[in-house]
């Protein structure tokens, strides 16, 4: 039996229902391609009260769109040009 399994079972035997979910950051808004394992364990009394949050659908802005204006103020000189 795997950690995983091993620590889901005994969420089970406590009263808790486990799930785990990989989430991208970029799919809620976020400026960043980070995948993440995302674990939540609730009562099963409450879980039912639980859900997973939907994605935005629409792609977030760049960290260069985002710094443009901040580093157009301190004339910031880019270095390196990125084609979209």
């Amino acid at each position: 039996m795997s950690e995983c399994s091993r620590q889901r079972s005994n969420l089970k035997g406590d009263g808790y229902k486990a799930e785990w979910r990989l989430l991208n950051a970029s799919d809620y808004g976020v400026s960043q391609l980070r995948p993440r394992v995302v674990i939540v364990a609730i009562r099963n009394y409450l879980s039912e009260q639980f859900s997973w949050p939907q994605s935005h659908g629409c792609n977030p802005l760049t960290v260069g769109e985002l710094l443009e204006k901040k580093m157009s103020v301190i004339k910031f000189k880019p270095t390196i040009s990125v084609v979209t």
